[in-house]
């Protein structure tokens, strides 16, 4: 959401010359001819080095080339001329934000802002950086901005409902996330936040379909199918739930948080030696993770594997962040088990 070619007013600083070229590389910038353009740009900036314009119109013209490097030096070039040129700062911005430059790109769009205050895509993208450095309350306050400038600007009707989400403002992010999908109805991640959003409150049956749709909008969007998977375990419909984690899983093979739910949701629907498979694969992901340990602990402890069950709850209680009411529910299984015949099951 950086900004657009910016529309000037230009001035025969140095002559007919320099008004030419500087038309020429705008006219073959909105054709698409990034190569040419930048070549009108760089023989105008010879002949008015010291406007600000025509450097940030080299920015432009090198950013779409890929050649970002340049491109700054180019914006900087021009917030050096001109410090108040917001479209220049906020493209600066945008540049330091991809290379993960989070406190300068702030510094920019801030800049961008004082300039002018009703860039709407500045103040989104200063909610962005404050979002990337954990400045929740104050990226919540940005994109708050940005719907207000922009009411119809999707994207941050998004984002400003996932930062209420996060926050707390449950009944304040279910309103601002359901516009997002009206402004953004092909979007999977504006219905897969409002899913999730209706799921904080326990409204599962109503997430369900905007969880779905986004599964149908996104079919490769991992989170997604995750967020319906739970959904789904919710509804203690463990079939379908397994479905959605077994396809999140195929998406994102790597993720802890969904193989330790499809472990939960594989022992729900068939508490077996597969349930186990699913659970040892999640441990093997994520040695911390306490919910396959737990689960499989549980597994173990109703297929009679004792020694197996005391062995996962000793590592089970050494884990961080538990609390002594989920020890004693481990210890409680193991106290319980009833050795079996059968207990080589899943080995």
């Amino acid at each position: 959401m950086f900004a657009a070619f910016l529309v000037v007013s230009l001035l025969a600083v140095a002559g007919p010359s320099f008004t030419e070229r500087l038309e020429s590389g705008r006219d073959l910038f909105k054709a698409g001819d990034a190569v040419g353009a930048q070549k009108a740009f760089d023989e105008a900036a010879k002949l008015a080095p010291e406007n600000p314009k025509v450097h940030y119109f080299r920015g432009l013209a090198l950013e779409k080339q890929g050649k970002t490097a340049d491109a700054m030096a180019a914006y900087r070039r021009a917030v050096s001329l001109d410090p108040k040129f917001p479209e220049a700062q906020n493209n600066l911005g945008g540049i330091l934000l991809t290379d993960g430059k989070l406190e300068p790109a702030a510094t920019a769009f801030r800049a961008a802002i004082a300039a002018q205050p009703g860039n709407s895509h500045a103040h989104y993208n200063l909610g962005v950086a404050l979002e990337r450095l954990d400045k929740n309350p104050e990226a919540l306050q940005a994109y708050q901005m940005a719907c207000k400038l922009d009411p119809k600007d999707g994207q941050a009707a998004l984002n400003l409902g996932v930062a209420q989400r996060r926050a707390g403002k449950t009944e304040q992010a279910l309103a601002t996330l359901k516009l997002a999908t009206q402004l953004a109805p092909k979007d999977p991640q504006a219905w897969t936040n409002l899913g999730l959003a209706l799921s904080d409150v326990g409204r599962f049956d109503e997430a369900q379909p905007s969880l779905t749709k986004a599964t149908q909008l996104g079919a490769s969007f991992a989170p997604a199918w995750h967020a319906l998977g739970r959904v789904e375990f919710k509804r203690k419909r463990h079939e379908q739930a397994v479905d959605a984690l077994n396809k999140a899983a195929s998406l994102d093979p790597k993720s802890g948080a969904i193989a330790a739910d499809r472990c939960q949701a594989q022992a729900a629907k068939s508490p077996d030696a597969e349930a186990m498979r699913v659970c040892e694969a999640a441990i093997r992901l994520d040695a911390k993770a306490s919910l396959p340990r737990y689960v499989l602990l549980k597994l173990k402890a109703a297929s009679g594997d004792c020694s197996a069950a005391k062995q996962l709850w000793v590592a089970f209680v050494k884990l961080p962040g538990l609390t002594e009411r989920v020890k004693q529910a481990a210890e409680h299984l193991v106290e319980g088990c009833t050795p079996s015949a059968k207990a080589s099951i899943g080995k």
